[in-house]
């Protein structure tokens, strides 16, 4: 959400015909997961019509876009919640990055690469002849890991450094306390990826997305 604003003014720069406009729009966002799913259009399919689009993201979940709040209880249809989702898209290595740290990364060190989000053969766009350099001639240093930790604490900012003795050796893209276990992408040197990290006092356990 913090970044929408930020979108629409760098994508309007871009806008080369005068009927063209870029704007927020104002939907309601429910995740589903694959049964639930089924079991809505199901509805829609006897019932009535549901004013809803599906965007599907992996084999075993969506996300819906509504005009208007659907009562999915209505339906005893369960919504993922938030922090479901963000844990799920944790384990699967899908970033979400912030205002501050949208910047920060080349696709390389969040992964991108890996998940088929950036093309190496067409397109034209800012900071592309950098980001070709590292995939074909360069070394990629960094990568974005799987880490988790014990924690009884309920948030971990974003950014928050990961140290090795007393040395910074990656930083947090995004987590999620989940059950008294923090769940966290973050990107971490390679080199340094298999020695004891730490992250305010706590040992990491660091698991490959690669």
């Amino acid at each position: 959400k913090d970044l929408s604003e930020d979108c629409v003014q760098w994508l309007s720069r871009y806008i080369l015909r005068s009927d063209v406009k870029i704007s927020i729009e104002k939907n309601y966002i429910f995740g589903l997961n694959n049964e639930n799913q089924k079991q809505l259009f199901k509805y829609d399919e006897n019932q009535q019509q549901l004013n809803v689009s599906p965007i599907s993201m992996d084999h075993s979940r969506c996300i819906l876009l509504a005009d208007d709040e659907v009562s999915l209880k209505d339906k005893s249809i369960e919504s993922i919640n938030e922090s479901e989702w963000i844990l799920s898209d944790i384990k699967r290595g899908l970033p979400i990055l912030s205002k501050e740290s949208s910047e920060k990364y080349i696709p390389q060190m969040i992964n991108l690469d890996l998940l088929e989000g950036i093309s190496f053969s067409k397109g034209c766009y800012t900071g592309q002849e950098v980001v070709a350099r590292v995939q074909h001639r360069g070394k990629i240093k960094q990568r974005m890991f799987h880490i988790t930790a014990e924690s009884n604490k309920s948030e971990i900012e974003h950014q928050s450094e990961i140290m090795h003795e007393n040395s910074k050796v990656g930083s947090l893209v995004n987590s999620i306390m989940n059950k008294n276990i923090l769940h966290s992408l973050a990107v971490i040197n390679i080199d340094d990826s298999e020695k004891k990290l730490i992250l305010k006092g706590k040992t990491l356990n660091v698991n490959s997305l690669i």
